[in-house]
Parts: C-alpha cells; sequence; structure tokens
C-alpha cells in the first residue's frame, strides 16, 4: 500500500535552463580527435537527462542518458569525434536534450583540415 505523509508534496522535475556546445580543440589535426563538449545548465534539482549526439555525416549517438545529482547546476557531456584522411570538412555537432524539458537544441561548426 502506498501512503502519503502528511505534508508531503511531489517534487517538480528537474528544469534544463541553458543548453550549449563548443570544440574543446579549435581543429582536430590530421588523423585526429575532436572533443565536443555540451554544456547543459539546470535549476539544481535531481534528475535524468535525456540526450544525443547528431553529427554532420549523418551518424547519431542514439539515445543516452545522464544522471544529474541534486544540487549539480551544471553538467559537461562529451562526443569524440576522430577524423581520417586528406582534405578539408565541415563539420557540425548538435546535442539534443529530449528531456525533462522537451527538445532543446545547440550545436558547434568547425573544420577539419589535414593537407
Amino acid at each position: 500500500m502506498t501512503g502519503w505523509f502528511l505534508g508531503q508534496r511531489p517534487v517538480p522535475p528537474m528544469t534544463v535552463e541553458q543548453v550549449s556546445v563548443a570544440a574543446a580543440a579549435t581543429r582536430p589535426t590530421c588523423g585526429g580527435t575532436a572533443d565536443i563538449v555540451g554544456v547543459v545548465r539546470t535549476d539544481g534539482r535531481a534528475g535524468t537527462l535525456v540526450y544525443r549526439w547528431v553529427r554532420s555525416d549523418g551518424s547519431t549517438s542514439g539515445t543516452l542518458r545522464e544522471t544529474v545529482p541534486r544540487g549539480q547546476r551544471e553538467t559537461r557531456l562529451h562526443l569524440l569525434w576522430t577524423f581520417h584522411g586528406r582534405g578539408s570538412h565541415e563539420a557540425r555537432a548538435e546535442l539534443v536534450i529530449d528531456a525533462p524539458t522537451g527538445t532543446l537544441p545547440a550545436a558547434v561548426e568547425f573544420t577539419y583540415s589535414c593537407p
């Protein structure tokens, strides 16, 4: 049997306040890996972020989850993207937060160049 204690109230869910994305390194070098960092700012309530990475080469990470403890107002999510071969490639990585607050996207664009 489930019951409520007198005065107990449901805790509101975590709220995402801001999402930003940046490449940790300016440009990946030949055969290098770009560290893409998503920064998610929340209201400090506990919860689970449901998110995915979408890359301009057509690949996606699938659905990922990150548990955020109460009191933590900033969470960093990483995407490591390795490049191969010679030439130049315009790249875009988008972080899409699907929950808890609807769909919130943020993206970064950069150039891979290998002479």
